[in-house]
């Protein structure tokens, strides 16, 4: 089982769990690495800066409707994309991609794949990969 501890990111208030993950077209080597990438648990799909997309060659699949927490509906376009957290295996997704994301969300669709403890008292996150 492969495990990654991080601290909370302070960049953002409150302080949040974030980890790094590397992005690339499916079968091509990442070319995006390091990457921010906000653990939240709260959306079903990952999201992804939409000029990342066009900057990566990714494969558009689709538009869908979605609803952020302002009730707002957007109709935001899907890829597929290759996403690896830290140095555990690379998942291949359909995310949305967002014209205003500044960082990559992870969703439950990749989450999911983990166990997650979050230790909000101490800032810190752990992401076990079974």
């Amino acid at each position: 089982m492969k495990k990654t501890q991080y601290k909370y990111y302070t960049g953002v208030g409150p302080p949040a769990p974030f980890v790094h993950v590397s992005l690339g077209a499916p079968g091509v080597p990442a070319q995006l690495t390091g990457q921010p990438a906000h653990i939240d648990t709260g959306a079903y799909k990952s999201v992804i800066p939409l000029a990342w997309a066009d900057q990566l060659g990714l494969l558009r699949v689709r538009e869908v409707s979605a609803q952020g927490l302002d009730g707002v509906v957007v109709v935001l376009p899907t890829y597929l994309v290759e996403v690896t957290v830290k140095d555990f295996s690379p998942v291949i997704v359909e995310v949305l991609a967002s014209p205003g994301e500044p960082f990559v969300l992870l969703g439950r669709d990749i989450l999911n794949r983990y166990r997650i403890v979050l230790a909000g008292p101490n800032r810190e996150l752990v992401v076990e990969e079974p």
